[in-house]
């Protein structure tokens, strides 16, 4: 019942912002005589009248085929009201100008919700162009209907930042910048496509590094305003999700853990694009703790697949502490994790002792992982699922992979293959497809970058 009101309130709320809209009386006549002629309406009057059943049943027709009290609110129906404002009424306020602007709009708007019904019933491909820059890989895809990649050019900056130790953002923008056409170029030409062919345009609005978005966002709303092409913006963590989607199906409902440099989340999907954040980290993403220690360790970066190597070759001696918090909630921390590494180096060092890396690597990502299975157990526990999804670049840790088949029975678990769990456009297509059946695109191109975003939002 709520949602009926709400419906009905919105309703006429829209009505109310469009009878504004048009500026002053003899906008809001010119928009009823509309109403009255399109509707039906109008007509029907007429046959009541004159008692003709003819003019009734062409009115009732004509009311039932444009939802009559709907009329006001379709884009061309406002525009043919302008047009009445304008020369019916001499109105001199409405330029032709805006005239010919609102037609336009309105003729694009109304081809844009045909063709999203189309898509919605699966009456036609969708062939989606994805650009993917939130932090410092360069990447476009090309994707058909939130499943099939056509092409998946990622160009990685990772030799550029080994030597600061991490991703500089400035770095990565700059760079961004430099190779993001050549990356347009070859995705389009990999995939086969013409560009008359790609019927959406997606980019990551966030969550990451502002200025790297901003580069990718740019570049998408200038290829999408260039060729006419709708717009949407994709939450780069339900792009994470949504990679797992590639190889496998998603099953509803079900539980995501998304681990990456960035995050570290406990996600509960009951639906497509419909997200509960059930725990975060309160300090350090998993992949950052990873970069950190590696760097304590003098072993480089990227420290995911460094230390995961190592480890292979080591065994878990150092007794590090697991940071489960509260048992029986879905928050993460590990800068303690990391504190301790780094007082176990210090004070080792300090005694002259010598630190097997290869045994503290294992360690650490036992220690990391012992908190990660444990989480997923206790939520699957109070949360009845079909399915977890494990997914983001550290989704790609051969011994998170391991453990989780190993201890967790019962229920199907999927992750992405290697090459999809760190950051790549062709998850971003993917995500996109279901995005624009919930949402559609946005309106006039305006779209902004966000350093911080929730998958709630």
């Amino acid at each position: 019942m709520k949602k009926a009101w709400r419906a009905f309130a919105n309703f006429w709320k829209g009505i109310w912002e469009i009878v504004k809209s048009m500026g002053n009386w003899r906008g809001v006549l010119s928009l009823l005589i509309v109403w009255l002629i399109i509707s039906g309406s109008g007509i029907f009057v007429l046959g009541f009248v004159f008692n003709n059943t003819l003019l009734k049943g062409i009115g009732i027709a004509m009311y039932a085929f444009w939802l009559g009290p709907f009329t006001p609110l379709i884009p061309l129906n406002i525009a043919l009201a302008m047009v009445v404002q304008r020369f019916v009424f001499l109105d001199k306020n409405v330029s032709w100008k805006s005239i010919k602007e609102k037609f336009r709009g309105a003729f694009k708007e109304d081809k844009e919700i045909i063709k999203k019904e189309e898509f919605i019933k699966g009456e036609n491909d969708m062939l989606i162009l994805a650009v993917e820059t939130s932090c410092d890989e360069t990447s476009v895809s090309i994707t058909r209907n939130g499943k099939e990649v056509l092409s998946n050019i990622v160009l990685s900056q990772i030799k550029i930042h080994q030597e600061f130790g991490g991703v500089v953002p400035e770095v990565a923008s700059r760079n961004h910048v430099l190779n993001i056409t050549r990356v347009f170029d070859k995705a389009i030409k990999e995939a086969n496509v013409k560009i008359d062919d790609i019927d959406l345009v997606a980019v990551t609005k966030g969550p990451g590094l502002i200025g790297a978005l901003l580069v990718g966002i740019n570049a998408a709303t200038a290829f999408a305003f260039a060729h006419d092409k709708p717009l949407v913006g994709v939450n780069h963590l339900a792009g994470h999700i949504y990679a797992a989607n590639i190889e496998n199906e998603l099953k509803f409902p079900l539980i995501a853990l998304v681990v990456s440099g960035g995050h570290t989340s406990l996600v509960y999907m009951d639906d497509h694009m419909s997200f509960k954040t059930l725990g975060e980290t309160l300090d350090d993403a998993v992949g950052e703790a990873y970069d950190k220690v590696s760097r304590m360790m003098g072993e480089g970066y990227p420290g995911g697949p460094i230390l995961d190597k190592l480890a292979k070759e080591g065994k878990d001696i150092y007794n590090l502490p697991r940071a489960y918090l509260d048992k029986n909630d879905y928050k993460f921390s590990f800068s303690g994790l990391k504190s301790a590494v780094n007082n176990l180096i210090y004070h080792s060092n300090r005694k002259g002792e010598t630190i097997n890396n290869n045994d503290l690597a294992a360690s650490f990502q036992e220690a990391v992982i012992d908190v990660l299975i444990h989480k997923l157990k206790t939520v699957i526990e109070e949360y009845p699922v079909k399915q977890i999804v494990i997914a983001g670049g550290v989704a790609a840790n051969s011994r998170l992979r391991e453990r989780v088949y190993e201890e967790i029975k019962d229920i199907e678990i999927i992750m992405p293959s290697l090459k999809y769990c760190t950051d790549n456009a062709a998850m971003i297509g993917i995500a996109a497809y279901y995005t624009y059946k919930k949402e559609g695109s946005l309106e006039n191109y305006q779209l902004g970058g966000y350093s911080t975003l929730n998958l709630d939002e």
